[in-house]
């Protein structure tokens, strides 16, 4: 279910498990030299786990083996702990638009009671804007089997371009 989907409801509700997916796509842009399309097409997948009693959102990544997933619970891009949320956003930061810049923590205290979940997820869509923000096309939300396939994921499809040329 699209986070637009979800934030449009009543309550929201996010579990820990809930897997948060940023799925991107070069469409919209124009190929560059001979006509190749070098952004990348994926999903970064981002977890919710609990960490006493608090959430965070945490980083998911492909495992060495390129079949396993692999968390990252040290590098937490948001973290609610009472009615306090914090998160960070990246190379297009909304204030300075300047990917030279290292990551920003923001901070938004006082979020209401029972309106944690919908915080957190307003955050998360802050973080992948300012991280993804040339390729992404929509967010969701999954539950906790969401990863239970069975099999590595697929390949993205060929596009049958040739390869780039080195530019002087």
């Amino acid at each position: 279910m699209k986070i637009s989907e979800v934030m449009k409801q009543d309550t929201v509700t996010l579990n820990p498990g809930d897997y948060l997916v940023a799925n991107t796509d070069s469409v919209g842009y124009l190929p560059t030299y001979k006509d190749t399309s070098d952004l990348h097409r994926g999903q970064y997948l981002f977890k919710v786990v609990s960490n006493d009693s608090n959430l965070e959102v945490i980083p998911v990544i492909m495992g060495e083996d390129g079949k396993s997933f692999v968390e990252l619970p040290d590098r937490p891009v948001v973290y609610q702990k009472g009615n306090v949320i914090d998160y960070v956003t990246t190379r297009n930061d909304p204030a300075f638009k300047d990917v030279y810049r290292p990551a920003a923590t923001h901070t938004v205290e006082n979020v209401p009671e029972g309106q944690e979940a919908r915080g957190i997820l307003a955050a998360f869509i802050a973080f992948v804007n300012s991280e993804y923000a040339l390729g992404v096309n929509d967010f969701n939300l999954e539950g906790p089997g969401y990863l239970d396939t069975g099999e590595a994921p697929a390949e993205p499809p060929a596009d049958g371009g040739e390869g780039t040329e080195p530019t002087e």
